[in-house]
């Protein structure tokens, strides 16, 4: 280790190379397609099993919305920021199964961008011969697009039996995270070789959480319009921030959302 010293700071418009620490999905590649393909899969199973057994009727459309809380924190604390945006849109393919009693089933897959920023720090040189000299630096900023899906699976429960009907929901999601910077630095080199640059690892996440939510079904014939409001609770990954705080954010996800499903006829489900 090197005693802090000053450092030539110069602004740089360029993307660094991506590092990348590669998580296992679906397919070798850890992509969000793989996460798409496993949330398809997911989908399609209980759909056949519930069209099979009670389904009353089944919807398929899709759901769109605004993200009301941010993905990721910014914070990540003893001053050092990361500055991350929640674009402000989410919007996926859904698929609605009404069971018996006022019950149901919604099955999703929901998109959500985000762009983070960080420094990449490359040391060009040293104030003396050896290591042991003050080194010279260059800081440049460097960002990221990151990408999420999330694959919620709700019970749902409908009041009423009317064409307008409140409902409140229950369930889990899984949320699939790629591209994004985490609390891993690149090593140290050992034995530097001039130049070398410390930043952030990007890498692929996976986490899951309980939700809950409520809305409105209003059915229109065979259109479903629900307007909704989803809350999710993510589980913590050490790859990402830790925060102690009662302003916490980025494990708790609000959205809300609007689904439009149409149902699809069929002779061999009853109402």
């Amino acid at each position: 280790m090197h005693p802090e010293s000053p450092t030539v700071d110069i602004a740089r418009g360029e993307d660094r190379a991506e590092n990348t620490m590669n998580v296992p999905a679906c397919q070798p590649q850890g992509t969000w397609r793989s996460s798409l393909c496993g949330g398809t899969a997911l989908a399609c199973l209980v759909l056949t099993a519930a069209s099979s057994a009670v389904a009353q009727h089944i919807s398929v459309g899709i759901k769109a919305g605004v993200p009301l809380t941010g993905l990721l924190r910014s914070d990540w604390g003893s001053g050092y920021e990361v500055p991350t945006q929640t674009r402000r849109y989410t919007i996926g393919p859904v698929v609605d199964i009404g069971l018996l009693l006022g019950f149901g089933v919604e099955v999703g897959a929901l998109y959500k961008r985000f762009d983070q920023q960080s420094i990449a720090v490359t040391t060009t040189g040293f104030t003396s011969d050896d290591e042991d000299g003050y080194p010279i630096q260059q800081t440049a900023g460097i960002s990221a697009v990151g990408h999420s899906w999330e694959f919620p699976v709700a019970v749902q429960y409908h009041f009423f039996k009317s064409a307008i009907r409140p409902y409140v929901e229950g369930g889990v999601s899984l949320n699939r995270l790629s591209n994004v910077y985490t609390v891993q630095q690149t090593p140290y080199p050992r034995q530097p070789q001039l130049p070398f640059t410390i930043e952030h690892v990007r890498s692929s996440l996976t986490r899951v959480g309980p939700l809950f939510g409520m809305g409105v079904d209003v059915k229109l014939h065979r259109i479903h319009v629900t307007p909704g409001l989803r809350y999710t609770h993510y589980n913590r990954l050490s790859a990402l921030p830790t925060c102690s705080g009662p302003d916490c954010g980025g494990s708790k996800s609000v959205d809300f959302l609007v689904g439009v499903t149409f149902e699809l006829p069929t002779g061999r489900l009853t109402r």
